[in-house]
């Protein structure tokens, strides 16, 4: 009965010497966003998507937020040319793949994107990805770390435009 009632006491101070955290705030909801991706000769290409959207806020013992995550799950994207929408690729809801995550220390300023921001398929070209891999920014804003890249090598941007041409 000792034993227990000292390793309850132990257990008890180990807990009250730990500073809890208050739970993670997290919100989920839906945008869809109409965004820039390469100007081409005469026209834009842009893509609209709506994607579900879960953000994560983290908090230290103190009750300070100190690290904020976004994650975001694009469930259908349509690509146009923005001089003619009538000329446009989609992925419709099958294959789009496109997921990305955000993370900021909110006591450095760093700043990491990860994922793979932009994918479709292109006839006659096939897969087309866009910024996929990982990106660190430093609080300045500086990149420290590039790994995002395109596929296939070349010109991506160019591959985009060709297959949106009026």
């Amino acid at each position: 009965m000792k034993i227990c009632s000292l390793l309850f006491s132990a257990v008890t101070l180990m807990w009250a010497s730990v500073g809890w955290a208050t739970p993670p705030f997290i919100e989920t909801f839906t945008v869809v966003d109409d965004l820039f991706i390469v100007a081409c000769d005469g026209f834009d290409v842009r893509t609209e998507a709506p994607t579900i959207i879960t953000e994560k806020t983290f908090f230290n013992s103190s009750g300070d937020p100190v690290n904020f995550q976004a994650s975001g799950r694009i469930t259908e994207s349509i690509y146009y040319n923005s001089s003619d929408a009538s000329i446009f690729v989609t992925q419709g809801k099958n294959g789009v793949g496109e997921n990305f995550f955000f993370m900021v220390d909110l006591i450095t300023g760093e700043i990491v994107n990860a994922g793979g921001f932009f994918r479709l398929t292109l006839p006659g070209i096939g897969h087309v990805v866009m910024f996929m891999g990982v990106q660190k920014v430093d609080a300045e804003g500086n990149v420290v770390f590039n790994g995002l890249a395109a596929f296939p090598e070349g010109d991506t941007a160019a591959a985009l435009c060709d297959a949106l041409a009026n």
